[in-house]
């Protein structure tokens, strides 16, 4: 004996079916959880889907999406400049100083960690120039040392000097996939940032 199935039967059956698991997946009256990065009075600086940094008064703060947590990473007594977001990492360079009167200050490279607020400070003998970040928190910049210019990047918790004369070209730095690139006088050179 054979058995007939009819096609539209089966279609109703399989949406009923979809639409009953919707239903026990979503709990009635439950919104979807939404956060917001949103903050009054605020200029974004850099913004991507899962983070976003932003200006507040006098004030640089990091925001997660994913958490809606908002972190100061450079206060008021602060200048910063060169900021970067890729991912959940941003690295800016910043001068920060010890003491209220002004008297002991210095730039470094902050690397932060959104979601983590995990913070790396790298001290820079100089200015910072320019800073290339990856995804992946592999960070690297330029810096005007006085009588030469200078290229650093991230090796775990620790910069490393990649080259450094009077002759190397600070504002050249560039960041492609993982390979940076810079001159030094008319040389281009490269490196791995991982």
């Amino acid at each position: 004996m054979a058995i007939r199935h009819n096609r539209g039967v089966q279609r109703t059956a399989i949406l009923v079916t979809a639409a009953a698991l919707l239903a026990l997946a979503a709990p009635a009256g439950t919104p979807a959880r939404t956060v917001s990065c949103a903050s009054s009075d605020s200029t974004t600086v850099r913004e991507n889907s899962v983070a976003r940094v932003y200006e507040a008064g006098d004030e640089l703060i990091a925001c997660s999406k994913r958490t809606g947590r908002h972190e100061t990473l450079a206060g008021p007594q602060d200048q910063w400049r060169e900021v970067r977001l890729r991912g959940h990492w941003a690295a800016f360079a910043h001068e920060f100083c010890l003491d209220a009167l002004g008297d002991e200050c210095g730039w470094g490279v902050d690397l932060v960690h959104v979601m983590r607020r995990e913070t790396i400070v790298f001290g820079v003998d100089g200015l910072p120039g320019r800073v290339v970040l990856r995804r992946t928190g592999g960070v690297a910049w330029s810096a005007d040392e006085g009588s030469a210019y200078a290229v650093y990047r991230r090796e775990g918790r620790r910069a490393r000097r990649l080259d450094r004369g009077r002759d190397v070209k600070a504002a050249s730095l560039r960041l492609r996939g993982s390979t940076l690139e810079w001159r030094r006088g008319t040389e281009r050179r490269t490196a791995t940032l991982r």
